[in-house]
C-alpha cells in the first residue's frame, strides 16, 4: 500500500484543517469542489472524475452552483482486513452515511456538500477507496441534484 501524505490538524475536533489541496470538475455538469489535506485524494477526484472536464468548453451545460466534497485524512485503522469493510445507511430521504471502522463520511444533497473524515489506510487502498467511498460520496449528491435540476434541453422546450 501507498503511504499516504497528509497535512495534519492542530485541533482535535478537526475545525482547522488545512485543506490546501482542491480541484473543480463539472461532474454531470454540475461544478464539484473537492478540498481535501491529502494530495492523493485530489488526485483520485481527477482520475475518477476528470473526463467530466470536457464539459468546461461548454459553459452552457455547467450548472453556476457548485457542490463540495471534503474529504480529511486523519490517524486511524481499518482493521486487519485485505479492503476496509464498509457500510452505508440512508438517513431521511437522500443523506448518505458511509464507515468503516476508522472512517466516516456523509453527504447531504440538500445542502449541497459532503464530508469525510477517512484513514491512511483506507486511502493507501486507492481502488477501493475511489470506488466504494470517493465516487459513492460524490454521486450520491450529484445524481440527486441532477435529477432535479432542467437540462439546457428541457428548458428550450
Amino acid at each position: 500500500m501507498d503511504r499516504i501524505e497528509f497535512d495534519l490538524s492542530t485541533d482535535p475536533l478537526y475545525r482547522d484543517v488545512p485543506l490546501r489541496h482542491r480541484t473543480t470538475i463539472p461532474i454531470l455538469g454540475i461544478p464539484v469542489h473537492f478540498a481535501s489535506n491529502a494530495p492523493a485524494v485530489i488526485g483520485m477526484a481527477e482520475e475518477a472524475f476528470g473526463g467530466w472536464r470536457v464539459l468546461e468548453g461548454a459553459p452552457e451545460f455547467v450548472e453556476a452552483q457548485e457542490v463540495t466534497v471534503t474529504v480529511v485524512v486523519q490517524p486511524g485503522v481499518e482493521g486487519e482486513a485485505e479492503h476496509a469493510d464498509l457500510y452505508y445507511r440512508f438517513i431521511g430521504d437522500h443523506r448518505l452515511l458511509i464507515g468503516s471502522p476508522g472512517s466516516v463520511a456523509f453527504s447531504d444533497p440538500k445542502a449541497r456538500s459532503a464530508v469525510g473524515f477517512v484513514t491512511p489506510q483506507l486511502v493507501s487502498d486507492r481502488q477501493h477507496f475511489r470506488y466504494a467511498l470517493l465516487e459513492a460520496l460524490t454521486l450520491s449528491i450529484v445524481t440527486r441534484h441532477d435529477l432535479e435540476v432542467a437540462t439546457p434541453f428541457q428548458r428550450d422546450q
